[in-house]
């Protein structure tokens, strides 16, 4: 049976860090075994932005993600950028704005409906949390406690792009 391989290398990544995670599922079914008939796995996730070429920089020089693609169709901009098994959009529409809400703090920022962040897994929340920190990434909040049932067995640590986006690191501790 086919199995996907999310790898979030990190060879050319500013962290430094060999392999940060690897989840290794069953595209006929998700990690708690239910059925996915249609074997959907993660393409691609798109974010509208403001500024395109210095977003597509800082998820480059920050995150390790690879520009794979920079076009433009008409008035819209867009950006492809890479890192094993998913790609981020970037788009720029002329004339979009960002909604207030979209700046808000935790948890308040979730009484806007719809996608509310993009979430990648680690294998070590806490040097992940440091060499991130290290390289200039502002976190919204202290590095969370080793060991929260409450919380499903998982740590969190968010941060924002320049434009805003939330976006985290997280620990399975179920492992």
């Amino acid at each position: 049976m086919r199995r996907l391989f999310l790898t979030l290398a990190c060879a050319s990544c500013a962290w430094g860090f060999v392999n940060v995670a690897t989840l290794a599922q069953d595209a006929s079914t998700n990690n708690t075994g239910h059925a996915n008939p249609a074997k959907l796995v993660v393409h691609h996730f798109t974010i509208s932005v403001a500024d395109v070429d210095a977003l597509a920089k800082w998820y480059e020089d920050k995150l390790g993600f690879r520009l794979t693609k920079r076009f433009n169709v008409g008035d819209i901009q867009m950006a492809w950028l890479d890192i094993p098994n998913l790609s981020i959009h970037l788009v720029h529409v002329a004339d979009s704005t960002r909604t207030a809400r979209s700046n808000e703090s935790l948890p308040q920022y979730m009484q806007n409906q719809g996608f509310r962040n993009l979430v990648f897994i680690v294998s070590d929340l806490d040097q992940a949390y440091q060499r991130m920190t290290k390289d200039g990434i502002v976190f919204l909040g202290p590095l969370p406690p080793p060991a929260n049932p409450a919380s499903g067995n998982i740590r969190l640590a968010y941060f924002r792009d320049p434009e805003g986006n939330v976006l985290g690191i997280c620990e399975d501790l179920g492992k």
